[in-house]
C-alpha cells in the first residue's frame, strides 16, 4: 500500500509542484484510501475589469507553469466569505481570475478558515474568439 502512495504522490508532485511533498502526500493517502473526492466548479467573474485578457494570456502557458489556489476574503464588503481564485505563473506574477461562487464560498470558507486546504491539479479555460473566456476548475479539498 505505502507504494501504491509514494508513486500517486510523485505523479501529482510533478503536476503540483510549488507544494510542499508533505501536503502531496496527504493527498494521495487520501486518494489511495477513497477519501480524497475531486470537485469541480465554474469560477464567476471573470469578465470582469481585465480579467478577460488574463485568462487569455493564461492559455499560452502550460499548467506546469501555473499554480492555481483560493484565497480567502473575509473583508469583502460584499460577501464575508468570498474566496478569490488566483493564477500564480511562475517567473511572471500573479493575478486574480474570479471568485468562487456565493453558495460555494459559505460552504467552503469555515472549512478553509479551520485549517482544511484546497489543492488545485487542473483547470480549463473555455471560450475565445468570438465567445468570452470561461475558466473551470477542480480541485481536492484536503
Amino acid at each position: 500500500m505505502s507504494s501504491i502512495v509514494m508513486n500517486k504522490a510523485w505523479r501529482l508532485k510533478r503536476v503540483l509542484y510549488r507544494l510542499s511533498f508533505s501536503t502531496v502526500l496527504r493527498l494521495a493517502w487520501q486518494i489511495v484510501k477513497g477519501r480524497a473526492r475531486v470537485y469541480h466548479t465554474k469560477v464567476t467573474g471573470v469578465t470582469f475589469g481585465i480579467r478577460q485578457k488574463l485568462l487569455e494570456k493564461l492559455t499560452i502557458y502550460s499548467q506546469s507553469q501555473v499554480h492555481i489556489r483560493f484565497m480567502r476574503q473575509p473583508d469583502n464588503p460584499s460577501d464575508r466569505s468570498a474566496i478569490v481564485v488566483v493564477a500564480d505563473v511562475k517567473d511572471r506574477g500573479r493575478a486574480i481570475l474570479g471568485y468562487l461562487n456565493h453558495d460555494l464560498s459559505c460552504l467552503l470558507a469555515p472549512l478553509l478558515d479551520s485549517g482544511r486546504q484546497a489543492i488545485i491539479p487542473d483547470y480549463e479555460v473555455t471560450g475565445g474568439g468570438i465567445k468570452k473566456f470561461g475558466f473551470n476548475i477542480s480541485y481536492y479539498l484536503i
